[in-house]
């Protein structure tokens, strides 16, 4: 299992847009830092951390999304302390959850 705290200080520090630097975290595409990353967003939610919020999503969308987001992310999108409405509307169109559908449909029309 990779370092946690290496992958996410590295993903800021890297310089050169070409250097696969996500590859040397994956592990045959496995979602191998999903439980930090979701206890990431929980704390950026009760702290309303709005740059935390940021970056973590970043970081979420680089190491990729699954059902396992569905609930955090349905839940920041009913929150109004933020503006990261559609980044999260892009995950949800990849973690594919049909319970999320409505819940798309309300905000589009909100």
């Amino acid at each position: 299992m990779s370092d946690f705290n290496a992958f996410y200080k590295g993903l800021f520090e890297s310089r050169d847009p070409f250097d696969n630097y996500i590859d040397q975290y994956s592990e045959n595409g496995k979602k191998v830092h999903k439980a930090k990353i979701i206890a990431l967003l929980r704390s950026n939610i009760q702290q309303k951390y709005l740059e935390g919020l940021e970056a973590t999503l970043a970081v979420a969308d680089l190491n990729g999304v699954d059902l396992d987001y569905s609930d955090i992310l349905l839940e920041l999108l009913a929150q109004k302390w933020h503006t990261r409405h559609e980044d999260i509307v892009m995950l949800l169109e990849e973690v594919e959850d049909p319970k999320s559908v409505p819940i798309l449909y309300e905000t589009a029309l909100s």
